[in-house]
Parts: structure tokens; C-alpha cells; sequence
């Protein structure tokens, strides 16, 4: 399954794929501990996957390479379309 899941996101425009093993990370919240009358808690539902895939997209060179001493306009730029490009690739 996972060399299918490395395939479909690669050939989307990933620039690699991670994947970790995870179940068992994650325990049941205790919410049973001294609150304070304004405290108020939501139930946290925290899903039990066995394995988290990582997405990575590389900048573009061209943008890194103009960068000097703080963040360009272009960097900026890059930075939103890359995550606009992992949203999509998340929820192929």
C-alpha cells in the first residue's frame, strides 16, 4: 500500500514521502485534574492510525537563491502555493 501511496503523491508533485509508524503515540487525554470555574474543555478526538505519512515539496531554487537577510515577497508567494499544494495532495 505504501509504494501506491508514495506513486500517487510523487506523480502529483511531491518532492518525497515519509512514512512513520505512529499507532500508540496518542493517549486518552485526563481531564480529570483541578479546573478553574472558567475553564471550559472540548472533547479532543484524537484518531488511532497505525502509520503518519510526511509530504515534502521543495521551494523552487530560484527563490531560495534570492533570499539574503530576511524573506523575499517571492518567498512569501511560494510559501502559500506550497501549501495550497500540500492541501491537495492530502486529500488525494
Amino acid at each position: 500500500m505504501n509504494i501506491e501511496i508514495e506513486s500517487l503523491l510523487l506523480n502529483n508533485g511531491a518532492s518525497m514521502i515519509g512514512f512513520a509508524k505512529v499507532e500508540g503515540l496518542y493517549k486518552k487525554p485526563d481531564f480529570e485534574y483541578q479546573k478553574t470555574e472558567d475553564y471550559t474543555t472540548e472533547i479532543i478526538d484524537i484518531p488511532h492510525y497505525k502509520t503518519g505519512i510526511s509530504i515534502i515539496l521543495a521551494y523552487p531554487k530560484d527563490v531560495i537563491k534570492h533570499i539574503s537577510n530576511f524573506p523575499t515577497i517571492r518567498y512569501y508567494d511560494a510559501y502559500y502555493e506550497l501549501n495550497n499544494k500540500l492541501d491537495d495532495l492530502a486529500a488525494l
